[in-house]
């Protein structure tokens, strides 16, 4: 125990000598030394809640069993074979109540018309997915497959969204409009609310809300979850939206949820180049903001008065066996003058 606490002084001393004549250095240090293990903490990518009044919802088909749309006497646009469900005696289209399952990678789109919904399957070169009826039959669809159905059909249940997606169209310069038709594709507007992940133990991955993370989004814009949303596989991995798109009086009022740094906003008359604006969170917001690094700053404040307190702990044992201990001031203090005396005595030498 003895040569414990011995041990002890002498770091402490040494320390403090450190301290003592080098304070700004030492200051600095210790906020590099802050700053980087907060930079080394992992990097939770954000979760993004999205809400907003479209026309249109496209998305790319990541969970086939969720994607599933359950359909009442709707009417296909698209010839199929070998599917007698849906041809009436007289050889006519017939109105028709399924289940409509998009394959997985196929592309879905929603569009608003006056009095109808439209539901586009694209999946390329490979079928785009089935129809199930109530009397367990099948058909399987083309590459590429449409139907409507009536607004009153289609409310009863909301639309799914299982994958990457988008919403609305940018609006560009507008064109001759002969036929005085109303704009398609339109987005009119909506919020991003970005929410942080906890980056350490014991909060790893919880969410936690952010100060002035809302962003509202302009109408005639367009948001995406980061690519182009086509049939094919995309080159580099996009999160996916999950939520539901609900068939109003006005258009689609989507509500969804997604886990991604990597959304982009278009805004309405944009340059062709492609211009976009991304979502995040700064690093300062998530330092004031994120309870694990609260957690790390009071284990560091801890560690310190802990420090503290073994010092105190170490005068007092030391003071007690007679061995008053001076402190970095005093050495240095009683050091400069002998010091100086030894140049003066090789000086007189």
């Amino acid at each position: 125990m003895r040569r414990f606490f011995q041990g002890i002084a002498t770091v402490r001393k040494r320390l403090s000598s450190v301290v003592t004549q080098h304070p700004l250095f030492t200051s600095f240090g210790l906020a590099v030394a802050f700053i980087l293990l907060v930079l080394a903490l992992p990097d939770k990518p954000p979760y993004v809640v999205i809400e907003a009044l479209t026309e249109q919802v496209r998305y790319r088909v990541s969970r086939p069993a969720v994607a599933a749309i359950p359909l009442v006497n709707a009417t296909v646009r698209t010839e199929l074979e070998h599917c007698p469900q849906i041809v009436a005696p007289d050889g006519s289209v017939a109105l028709f109540s399924g289940l409509l399952k998009p394959a997985e990678g196929s592309v879905v789109t929603y569009r608003y018309l006056p009095e109808l919904v439209s539901i586009e399957l694209n999946s390329g070169e490979v079928s785009a997915g089935s129809l199930t009826f109530k009397d367990g039959a099948s058909c399987m669809l083309p590459q590429h497959f449409s139907l409507f159905a009536a607004m009153g059909n289609v409310v009863r249940r909301p639309l799914p969204i299982a994958g990457p997606a988008d919403i609305g169209w940018e609006m560009g310069a507008p064109s001759v409009n002969v036929q005085n038709r109303p704009a398609k594709n339109y987005m009119f507007g909506g919020t991003v609310q970005v929410f942080g992940r906890a980056s350490a133990f014991p909060y790893a991955g919880a969410l936690y809300p952010t100060a002035n993370a809302t962003f509202p989004l302009p109408a005639g814009g367009r948001l995406s979850s980061g690519d182009d949303i086509t049939a094919k596989e995309p080159k580099a991995k996009v999160s996916g939206w999950y939520g539901v798109a609900e068939a109003g009086e006005k258009g689609f009022k989507v509500s969804a949820a997604t886990i991604s740094s990597d959304l982009r906003l278009y805004r309405p008359g944009g340059s062709e180049k492609g211009e976009f604006e991304t979502f995040g969170l700064g690093m300062l917001t998530q330092i004031f903001s994120d309870p694990s690094v609260v957690v790390l700053t009071l284990f560091l404040l801890s560690f310190s008065f802990i420090l503290q307190f073994v010092n105190i702990a170490v005068d007092v044992h030391l003071k007690r066996r007679g061995k008053d201990v001076p402190t970095p001031v005093e050495s240095v203090m009683t050091t400069a003058p002998s010091s100086e005396k030894k140049g003066d005595d090789d000086t007189l030498a």
